[in-house]
């Protein structure tokens, strides 16, 4: 997934196989066996093990309604997680910026990095009987790409001053 593809993002810098896309679909299908008792269904549980984001220095707060897990900076979504409870389909929408950690501890660090969303530990499974387990973290993991700024070559910023409104100190007025 890529912050390039969100509203203001720009286009990749880097030579990675980085995307603008904003959006990832997967399954979970294969992450668990039913054993005897067959017709698995997926769900999502509770957020506890989800990381520690931020957005634009806001914490990222999550919400579970359903089979759609919602992460929020104050009132604005930052992204979804939506899982097809038959099937174990998901998609993951993202909405707005996610800040990325820093690569070499400094403010302002210009490298373009990815950030790691660990999912899996609210991806459930329950058989026929009931039985539920549920996935490792780092079962579903979601790779957000850095948004970093880029010079545009063409463009330039140009600016005219004229010295004739320069007023010459050493000329006595009315002189």
């Amino acid at each position: 997934i890529g912050g390039d593809g969100i509203e203001g993002g720009v286009g990749d810098i880097d030579a990675g196989a980085g995307t603008e896309d904003t959006v990832a679909t997967g399954t979970v299908a294969g992450l668990f066996q039913s054993g005897a008792d067959e017709a698995l269904t997926y769900s999502l549980g509770g957020t506890g093990g989800l990381p520690a984001l931020t957005s634009g220095g806001v914490a990222v707060t999550y919400a579970v309604v359903g089979t759609v897990l919602t992460a929020s900076a104050g009132p604005n979504t930052e992204f979804t997680f939506a899982l097809n409870a038959t099937t174990g389909a998901w998609t993951f929408t993202l909405v707005d910026q996610l800040d990325h950690p820093t690569l070499n501890t400094l403010a302002g660090d210009d490298t373009e990095n990815d950030l790691l969303i660990n999912l899996g530990s609210i991806v459930q499974a329950t058989d026929f009987d009931g039985d539920t387990v549920t996935a490792p973290a780092n079962a579903v993991v979601i790779t957000v790409d850095d948004d970093t700024p880029i010079y545009v070559t063409e463009a330039t910023s140009l600016g005219t001053v004229d010295e004739d409104a320069i007023v010459d100190a050493t000329v006595p007025l009315g002189g």
